[in-house]
């Protein structure tokens, strides 16, 4: 029985700190969320020319990597920026509901962590709170591919990819030789491994009322 006490009150500890944890990237998400939505009403009133002026003068280098893309910055390329409003509206976008998608799941989580520190185990609200972070998760899959590439096509489009020099092109590495569009299977696999787990939650709910209309 004291081995149990034990067992009980730290699982309730673990639940609680998880629980308060769980606020801070939900915080900085929603942060994140409300700068790229202002992003996305300030870019078409942004005067692109004399952004393109600034960017040029800077002494900025270094290497961009992402899906199907790897770009080594240089004074050269900096010469070559071409900022494209569209393209910038769609990265914009497509990281707002990348980062809605993520706020999603991190808030589904939250709240069965809230009922998991009230003692409410296996619930049918609780196996629904897991079943929409796993529908969630299996979008953002699709979501994360798009947003990523939108980012290649905003650094192409940014720094002239399909105009500059043979020298420079050689730094660039693009599957097929264009955007390329990846999905992340982890991620996948972790949506249908979720979904499953909120079957279990919710066969154990059943379980828990069959138990107590016995009892």
């Amino acid at each position: 029985m004291t081995e149990n006490a034990v067992i009980h009150k730290r699982f309730r500890t673990m639940v609680k700190v998880l629980y308060v944890l769980s606020f801070i990237p939900l915080i900085i998400l929603i942060l994140g969320v409300l700068a790229v939505l202002a992003g996305i009403v300030i870019v078409p009133f942004m005067p692109l020319n004399m952004i393109e002026e600034r960017l040029t003068q800077l002494p900025v280098v270094g290497t961009y990597e992402s899906t199907g893309l790897t770009l080594e910055i240089t004074e050269a390329y900096l010469e070559t920026i071409s900022l494209d409003q569209t393209a910038i509206m769609l990265a914009l976008v497509s990281q707002f509901f990348y980062l809605i998608a993520v706020a999603l799941i991190l808030f589904f989580i939250n709240r069965w962590l809230h009922n998991l520190k009230h003692g409410e185990i296996f619930t049918l609200k609780n196996s629904r709170f897991i079943e929409f972070a796993g529908y969630t998760l299996t979008v953002f899959t699709i979501i994360d591919a798009l947003a990523k590439l939108a980012v290649q096509n905003l650094m192409m489009q940014t720094f002239s990819v399909m105009e500059i020099t043979t020298e420079l092109n050689d730094q660039f590495t693009f599957s097929f030789g264009q955007l390329d569009l990846n999905f992340n299977l982890m991620i996948l696999f972790s949506g249908i491994i979720i979904w499953i787990l909120a079957k279990v939650f919710k066969y154990g709910a059943f379980l828990q009322e069959e138990y107590d209309a016995t009892v």
